[in-house]
């Protein structure tokens, strides 16, 4: 029985669970997600002894988001995604058994429509699941619009029990012979990056079909939380503060002492803020923007925001009537931060005066002064970090 207590806090979704007996965390699992962002996973973070926090943007469970009444796009929109998530699990050497098929603990960003879900990075898990039972799960609570017509889920149900074995590319194919115009909405992972998963652990076997239901899956405890009184840096390092009169931004101090982990009081800082955009990323399932268009754009590493660079000079800060980005709820990011500037096929990063500085890898720019920018590069204003990419 999964006991997972879930807090809505801030504009992000927070699991906090005690590993049990018997299970240990995957060092190497948990170091890849803290070495890169994966698209369609919570992010964990191991805090020492027996917790571990898992973090994504805000959203509605799976369950509840299927049951409220959706459209035929809608209804791909989330299959598709399913399908990218088993491929990421082969990709990356997971444990499959380790990804949490309760659709209380899989959720769904209204705003990017991006589906996330839940994977324990332990060594040892004592249960296993079905990919296909949760297949016909999702097809089965999927409540519809009274406009839309669902032959199609007898097609697809017809179809997926035609399979002896599960099959992420066959499924692909056949939703792209289906549904096409779904992958122009999210971007499937490049050829030859996935490869089929293991067949005897994911047999089409009819008798394990199985309804899921929170109380009998587990039990999920809902609660706000009150606002935390120290900002952390995602490493744990503690920030103090005072501030700056002049401008209304905190001065960064880091204290002296050692780096401690995150005690069972204290819980990661994150902030979904306005103005999310859809989703793309360069290595698995993501959202395009409305109009299908292509810019460089950031990703802000304690949500996992992603902001299109859609001006030839993009303006970052905590002044929202005068940035292009407006960074909120941190008073140690200046008014107008920095600048992001395009130049045909070359960009760079401008500071502008601010009071805690501008990073590119670390290093920390000149103020009023701008310096290139490369793909991948990490930049920081003050203590925000984002991850740039260019396509």
């Amino acid at each position: 029985m999964l006991r997972l207590k879930v807090i809505l806090k801030q504009g992000r979704i927070i699991i906090k669970e005690r590993i049990q007996r018997g299970e240990e965390i995957n060092i190497r699992e948990l170091e890849l997600f803290n070495r890169k962002l994966i698209r369609g996973f919570m992010r964990p973070n191991w805090q020492g002894g027996r917790k571990i926090v898992y973090t994504s943007p805000d959203g509605v469970a799976l369950k509840k988001y299927l049951e409220r009444g959706i459209s035929k796009n809608e209804f791909f929109l989330v299959f598709a995604q399913i399908i990218e998530v088993t491929k990421k699990i082969d990709r990356n050497g997971f444990n499959i058994n380790n990804l949490v098929l309760n659709p209380n603990y899989i959720f769904v960003n209204e705003m990017t429509r991006e589906v996330n879900f839940l994977y324990q990075p332990f060594i040892s898990q004592n249960v296993s699941v079905n990919i296909f039972s949760f297949l016909y799960d999702v097809i089965y609570m999927s409540v519809f619009k009274l406009e839309e017509d669902t032959k199609f889920l007898n097609e697809l149900m017809n179809y997926l029990k035609g399979m002896q074995f599960f099959s992420s590319l066959n499924i692909e194919n056949y939703i792209l012979k289906t549904y096409p115009q779904v992958y122009k909405q999210i971007i499937r992972e490049k050829p030859g990056q996935s490869q089929n998963l293991r067949e005897r652990e994911w047999t089409n076997n009819s008798s394990s079909l199985r309804n899921v239901e929170s109380d009998e899956e587990g039990t999920m405890m809902l609660e706000e939380e009150s606002d935390a009184t120290a900002l952390l840096e995602e490493d744990g390092t503690a920030l103090l503060y005072e501030e700056d009169n002049e401008e209304g931004t905190a001065l960064l101090f880091e204290e002296n002492n050692d780096t401690a982990l995150l005690d069972d009081n204290a819980d990661l800082l994150m902030e979904d803020d306005e103005g999310t955009a859809v989703l793309i990323e360069d290595e698995g399932t993501a959202l395009l923007n409305n109009q299908g268009e292509r810019y460089p754009y950031l990703i802000r590493m304690f949500n996992y925001e992603h902001i299109d660079l859609n001006k030839p000079v993009f303006r970052i800060g905590k002044e929202k009537s005068y940035v292009d980005y407006f960074v909120m709820n941190n008073n140690k990011v200046s008014r107008l931060h920095s600048d992001i500037i395009t130049d045909g096929n070359r960009y760079f990063i401008k500071d502008n005066n601010s009071t805690n500085g501008t990073f590119v890898n670390g290093e920390i720019i000149e103020r009023n002064s701008e310096v290139e920018i490369f793909d991948l590069d990490c930049i920081r204003l003050a203590n925000e970090e984002f991850e740039f990419h260019v396509e």
